[in-house]
């Protein structure tokens, strides 16, 4: 019984992957110059369907092992997009949130992503910026269940990014509550890991 359900494990495997493999070619062929694109002459609608598929083509090319854009030519890519479509406040959450995200990712340690939703939500707060911050988190999770859909359990999906958002929110309040006080020391009593204030 064990091997059979092995064998189908293995299988099914086989078949995602053959399916990933398959859009990644299709996404290449078609974006063969990513770098080059111009956005200039598109519509919204086909500006930001490129932009979907380029970050669905860097996404695959991870998860296979084959090298694309790289994840900071992908923000950039991003901001570019703001940058032309929303306030300035917009750009400057980004930028910020942006920021944390990478110093999330040079840390690297279970539960950070919960202090540095909070902090840096509560840094945009402090400077004025709580509703385009709230507003990126909300984009930015609704794009990472519809990114995730498929590869994890949709319940895990859902219940990692109510939590970001719970962990953004709370560093909104936090930040208007508490407009003279630094955010890390706001902060500074939060278990990483059970996502407590103590």
């Amino acid at each position: 019984m064990t091997n059979n359900n092995t064998t189908f494990q293995e299988r099914l495997e086989q078949l995602k992957r053959g399916r990933d493999e398959r859009k990644l070619q299709s996404l290449q062929a078609k974006y063969q110059n990513p770098e080059k694109i111009n956005y200039s002459n598109m519509s919204l609608r086909e500006e930001l369907q490129t932009r979907f598929d380029l970050d669905e083509m860097n996404r695959l090319s991870a998860k296979l092992g084959k090298a694309n854009i790289s994840n900071e030519k992908r923000n950039d890519n991003y901001r570019g997009y703001i940058d032309k479509y929303f306030p300035d406040s917009f750009v400057q959450s980004y930028d910020a949130l942006n920021k944390a995200k990478k110093q999330m990712e040079k840390v690297n340690k279970i539960g950070a992503d919960n202090y540095y939703h909070s902090v840096s939500m509560c840094e945009n707060a402090k400077a004025g910026r709580p509703l385009s911050s709230l507003l990126l988190g909300v984009a930015k999770e609704g794009y990472d269940i519809v990114n995730k859909y498929g590869n994890k359990p949709l319940g895990e999906i859902i219940t990692d990014s109510t939590k970001d958002m719970k962990n953004n929110i709370r560093g909104i309040y936090y930040g208007l509550k508490y407009p003279d006080k630094n955010c890390d020391e706001i902060f500074k009593n939060l278990d990483w890991v059970s996502n407590k204030m103590y």
